[in-house]
């Protein structure tokens, strides 16, 4: 078998098990599977005093709100808790069902309750039975939403990340539904929000509680026994790398930059801001698709030095393997506690890694196309020339 052969087979071998960990890690760290709940949820509709008004006179009671906002006592005794803000909108209780409704003319109403964010938190478990008759817009955000939205340490809002445990743009029926929301790793403070954002018509909702979920303790071993077993194989393919390597060089560099991008994906979001200079802080800060430019040329660097450093000149094999390293990034990710995944990371990451495979793959092939100066056979008779042979004389022949 061709040393190149056997390079591919041994590469091939070593992202199969580094696809399996990466499938292990993300079931085991990355699903509400590895929680438990902290306490009984939080009953947030009908409130446990009140769940069954008596007349439809005494229910119907709208939120006497100012135009934007209105503080928890302008509210009604089912509502105590929430911030509204509903513009020309309205919030009622008719019949035990809390109803959102947005006219045409300001399609805006939004109701905020502060959830309890404690250390270890990992999410919380969102379950309501909800109604929505109306239309929304053509972005997703632009819809009958629950979500959550989290805030910095200064109180400022964090950017909405556009995870929903519900989301409407077109009338549905009751529906009960159950979703895990994870809080922004940076926020200090985290709120639900139930909104009709540029949405026209009425949100209704029947139940809504809250569960607030911990990871579990079999977990803490678990992340022990995975960070073991990356560091294994991360360990295996450097060694692969350089042994198969057609240029130790480009390896060398290959694997200094492989070990920066793993320093910036295993560090807690606190300390970010000491490991990435300010301009590109305030640029991630400021984009929303700032870290998928990060991620793209991230992927792009590694996979134009690794192709370089193997010396491959075939796509197959290197597309596969950049596939499956873009997952196992996102993967790693959930190593350290606070840190999360993105399918969207994952394809930036992937898509970076075909470009810089494909760049180094095109530029192997120019080079190959250069002309090499390849050496000249002298004949006998110039080389007699420019050196004279001298003949050779037997032991004991007086000299000449």
């Amino acid at each position: 078998m061709s040393r190149p052969a056997a390079a591919s087979r041994w590469a091939l071998g070593w992202g199969g098990l580094a696809a399996l960990l990466a499938a292990l890690t993300l079931t085991l760290l990355g699903s509400a599977g590895g929680t438990a709940p902290l306490a009984p949820a939080l009953r947030l509709w009908p409130p446990l005093h009140d769940a069954s008004p008596a007349s439809v006179d005494e229910s119907r009671m709208a939120a006497e709100v100012g135009p934007d906002t209105g503080p928890a006592r302008d509210l009604p005794p089912g509502l105590d808790g929430w911030t509204v803000e509903r513009g020309s909108g309205r919030v009622e209780v008719i019949d035990g069902i809390l109803r959102l409704e947005a006219p045409r003319a300001d399609p805006y109403v939004l109701m905020r309750r502060p959830l309890p964010l404690v250390e270890g938190a990992r999410g919380f478990r969102v379950r309501a039975e909800a109604r929505f008759s109306g239309f929304g817009g053509a972005r997703t955000v632009d819809a009958a939403r629950i979500h959550l939205q989290g805030r910095d340490g200064a109180g400022r809002l964090l950017p909405d990340r556009r995870e929903d445990a519900f989301n409407a743009r077109s009338t549905r029926d009751w529906t009960t539904f159950e979703a895990v929301l994870t809080p922004p790793p940076e926020a200090a403070s985290v709120e639900l929000l139930v909104r009709l954002q540029r949405a026209v018509g009425r949100l209704e909702l029947r139940t809504l509680e809250v569960e607030t979920l911990i990871e579990a303790p079999w977990l803490g071993p678990a992340r022990l026994g995975l960070a073991l077993a990356w560091f294994a194989v991360l360990a295996a393919g450097c060694a692969l790398l350089l042994r198969t390597a057609a240029s130790r060089a480009w390896a060398g560099v290959a694997l200094a930059a492989a070990a920066a991008g793993l320093v910036l994906i295993l560090a807690p979001p606190a300390l970010l801001p000491r490991l990435l200079p300010p301009p590109l802080l305030e640029l991630l800060a400021r984009s929303s698709g700032g870290s998928y430019l990060g991620h793209l040329g991230l992927g792009t660097a590694l996979a134009f030095l690794a192709t370089r450093a193997a010396g491959a000149r075939r796509f197959v094999v290197p597309a596969l393997l950049v596939v499956i390293l873009a997952v196992a990034g996102e993967a790693l990710q959930l190593l350290p506690v606070g840190r999360d995944t993105s399918a969207l990371d994952a394809l930036a990451n992937a898509l970076g890694g075909i470009a810089g495979l494909g760049l180094a793959l095109l530029l192997a092939r120019l080079e190959d196309r250069l002309p090499h100066a390849e050496p000249v056979d002298e004949p006998a008779a110039a080389i007699e020339t420019a050196l004279p042979l001298v003949p050779l004389e037997a032991p004991g022949t007086p000299p000449r």
